[in-house]
């Protein structure tokens, strides 16, 4: 899947250099924080399912909502980056979607200090 191809949303609380990385290099970014802020994750996810978009999020209560409503059709991706620098993160998060754009669908991601986790969502 290219670039031209992947809708990606953003939680309000991914960093805005993440936002800003992604859309320079031609991603499709709706961001929460800058379209529907304060809507309440439950929403969030179901507006990212009905777009059949993968959702980045540093919200790890993720996964109880997803249990309950689904997973995205583009999949989710939890970054975990506490303390990097927001143009680091943006650059790990942009390498890992670059590699990985193809093969998310349906699946939960996790960007942490150690490396990247891909599962496929039961």
């Amino acid at each position: 899947m290219s670039s031209a191809q992947l809708l990606i949303v953003a939680d309000e609380d991914v960093d805005g250099g993440i936002i800003r990385m992604l859309r320079t290099q031609g991603f499709e970014v709706i961001s929460i924080i800058e379209e529907m802020p304060g809507i309440r994750d439950e929403q969030v996810l179901q507006f990212t399912i009905e777009r059949v978009a993968l959702l980045i999020t540093q919200d790890k209560g993720y996964g109880r909502h997803v249990r309950r409503y689904g997973m995205p059709p583009g999949g989710l991706i939890l970054v975990r980056l506490i303390g990097w620098s927001s143009k680091r993160k943006a650059g790990s998060v942009l390498e890992f979607i670059q590699k990985h754009a193809s093969t998310m669908s349906g699946t939960f991601a996790v960007l942490d200090p150690s490396g990247s986790r891909i599962a496929r969502w039961p």
